[in-house]
Formats: structure tokens, C-alpha cells, sequence
């Protein structure tokens, strides 16, 4: 049997809720791998699930310092700038993700029109539900924007 990698069970905790098992995988993996990016993005991830936003900010800093441009990282950046309130920063950092075609453009898409609805901006809402892309064809994107238009 293949041993299990220190991502896989980080995930499968974060599935099973278990946020505090996760953060203290995440810190014995980045112990082993001081410069691993996705060490740093696990251990964030942890921190951003248990409101440690101060260690959430450093790491998601960290591991952005190590991959710039990854989108899983760029989404994890604006769920926590979401929590703190940073409506603008959090959607310029969401918008090119939603747009493009990668595995992250549907979360990035329903987190756009969900901080949207919540910001009470409906021109911008409609504007963006209206847009097509990778998200169209989650089964989730119909049900979820019609939810939000029948409630503005």
C-alpha cells in the first residue's frame, strides 16, 4: 500500500472538520520541509478555518512569496481578506481566477457573487452573474445565482 502524503492527510482532515489536526500536520510537514509552499498554504488554510487570522496573514504572505501566481493560494488570500473586510481587495485578487478556466474558477466565481450580494453592489452582481466561463458548467452556478438575484 502507498504510503499517504502529508497533503492527502491534511485534506482528509480538513474534510473530516478537523481544522486543529490539520494545523498540527501542517506544522510537523513544514518542519520536515521548512521551504515547502504547499506546507506554508496548508498551515494558513488551518489557521484562516480556526480565525488565527494574524498566523493565517503570514503564511498565505509566505507561501505567496514562494508561488505568486498560484490561484488555490490567491483564493485562500482573498477568503481571509473577505473575513477581514477587504471587499476590493479580495475581489481583485478573485476576479481573474473566476474568468479564467482553472480548477479554482468556480470557487473564485460563487465567492465573487457571493461577496457581491453581501456588499449589496447588484449592478456589479449582474454583471458578473452574466459573464460565462468554467463555472457555468458546475451544477451548483444556476441554483446559487438564482438564489442571490431572487433576494436582491
Amino acid at each position: 500500500m502507498a504510503r499517504e502524503s502529508p497533503v492527502a492527510r491534511i485534506e482528509r482532515l480538513f474534510d473530516a472538520g478537523d481544522a486543529a489536526g490539520a494545523l498540527r500536520l501542517a506544522e510537523d510537514f513544514l518542519r520536515q520541509s521548512p521551504g515547502s509552499f504547499l506546507a506554508r498554504l496548508a498551515r494558513a488554510r488551518a489557521h484562516l478555518r480556526m480565525a488565527n487570522y494574524i498566523d493565517a496573514e503570514s503564511d498565505i504572505e509566505a507561501a505567496l512569496k514562494l508561488s505568486p501566481n498560484d490561484e488555490h493560494a490567491r483564493v485562500v488570500r482573498a477568503n481571509m481578506d473577505l473575513r477581514l473586510g477587504r471587499i476590493d481587495r479580495a475581489l481583485e485578487l478573485l476576479r481573474p481566477i473566476a474568468r479564467g478556466r482553472g480548477p479554482h474558477a468556480v470557487e473564485a466565481r460563487l465567492n465573487v457573487l457571493m461577496t457581491l450580494f453581501q456588499a449589496g453592489r447588484r449592478d456589479e452582481f449582474v454583471g458578473e452573474a452574466a459573464m460565462d466561463g468554467a463555472w457555468r458548467k458546475d451544477p451548483r452556478s444556476e441554483e446559487h445565482t438564482s438564489e442571490l438575484q431572487s433576494q436582491f
